[in-house]
């Protein structure tokens, strides 16, 4: 390590005898400036060398240490640097079995959240595969239950039938509410309702998956009422007494989840997923005034709070309340101008104003759908 300051004073006395040899072609004042220069570039660089000592002579992170930055980026919504984090410790501490597992489990967690679900397919198959003993086992059901997940919403129901089997497996301690729950809803998929019910059954009161059991339970509740329906003759299937006292079970399985603790943020979700059902039941059902009273529950926090917007709009029609029925959807196009029902609710309001005489309202409506939409049309 001695000669390397040597050579870079020596490097400097160079540079110095250069700028002075140059200086005879120079005035003293220009020469001056460059000797000052060259010297001060020295010092910065003298400057740079010692940060990049100092900085690698501090202690590196220990994996424990790690996967707490990354478990932070997280939770903070830093996906991409949450999935370098996790990524780095799995490639440089397959060793440390208590954070190699975690962090291969969250790093499916990260995929998931941001929505790469391929990515997060591939992370929750490897922690199933390795997952057989040792530490990745206590995460095994939870990625099972993702896969699950990931298979429905990507409609790939031919991994259901592997999945059910691996969940059957899985079934041990603490994990069994959740296998109860990811096989439940394995089984909804393949309309074994019986079998549904029977599996969401299982999931205790006090589960952290006891709000999404019942919800599907009332899920299963209204599939069978809709069958019953269905099998009655078509003069009956469309009487709103009849639908009442058929969709009577569903009801009160959706009133059950309403009734459950928002504890968490998913299961406030899921309680607003509820009063989402109950107000669509009763709009099918005719009982104008319930369904109202079932989506104003719905609070203006909630992810489903468009749809509810809307709906409650399409009620307000039925009720021949005009005025209440535009001012909830100029709220929904305030609130979310862009979601999946800005063009029906769009025109739906120029409708109504088109009705009530507000002609020049309406055009202007009309005008604005078709300019937020014409360009994706011509793009299609």
């Amino acid at each position: 390590m001695a000669p390397r300051p040597r050579l870079a004073s020596t490097a400097t006395f160079l540079a110095i005898l250069a700028a002075a040899g140059f200086a005879h072609a120079q005035g003293p004042d220009e020469a001056y400036a460059s000797a000052q220069q060259s010297i001060s570039n020295y010092r910065s660089s003298l400057n740079n060398i010692q940060n990049v000592m100092a900085r690698s002579a501090r202690p590196e992170r220990t994996a424990e240490q790690r996967l707490a930055d990354g478990d932070l980026l997280l939770r903070t919504r830093d996906y991409d640097r949450a999935a370098i984090v996790f990524s780095q410790i799995v490639e440089k501490h397959p060793n440390n079995a208590p954070v190699y597992a975690e962090a291969l489990f969250l790093l499916g967690e990260t995929y998931y959240r941001s929505n790469q679900l391929a990515s997060a397919r591939r992370v929750y198959t490897r922690v199933a595969e390795e997952g057989r003993t040792g530490r990745l086992a206590a995460f095994k059901p939870r990625a099972l239950a993702r896969l699950t997940d990931i298979a429905l919403r990507t409609g790939d129901l031919e991994a259901l039938d592997d999945l059910y089997r691996r969940l059957g497996e899985s079934s041990s301690g603490t994990a069994d509410s959740l296998v109860a729950y990811a096989r439940g809803r394995v089984l909804l998929a393949k309309k074994d309702l019986s079998g549904a019910k029977a599996s969401l059954q299982t999931v205790p009161a006090k589960s952290p998956y006891q709000h999404q059991a019942r919800y599907l339970l009332g899920v299963v509740a209204l599939r069978e009422a809709i069958a019953a329906v269905t099998a009655l003759p078509q003069a009956e299937q469309k009487s709103p007494r009849t639908l009442t006292a058929r969709y009577a079970n569903a009801v009160e399985a959706f009133r059950q989840v309403t009734r459950l603790p928002p504890d968490t943020d998913d299961h406030r979700h899921v309680v607003d997923l509820g009063w989402l059902a109950l107000g669509r039941l009763f709009y099918e059902t005719d009982q104008w005034t319930n369904a109202v009273d079932a989506y104003n529950h719905v609070g203006r926090e909630s992810p489903e709070f468009s749809n509810a917007l809307f709906e409650i709009a399409a009620v307000y029609v039925q009720m021949g309340d005009a005025l209440r029925a535009q001012r909830a959807l100029e709220v929904l196009a305030v609130v979310d101008p862009d979601g999946a029902q800005a063009a029906e609710a769009g025109l739906l309001r120029g409708d109504l104003e088109l009705r009530t005489g507000q002609f020049k309202k309406a055009l202007a409506t009309f005008e604005g759908v078709r300019n937020q939409f014409d360009p994706m049309f011509d793009q299609v």
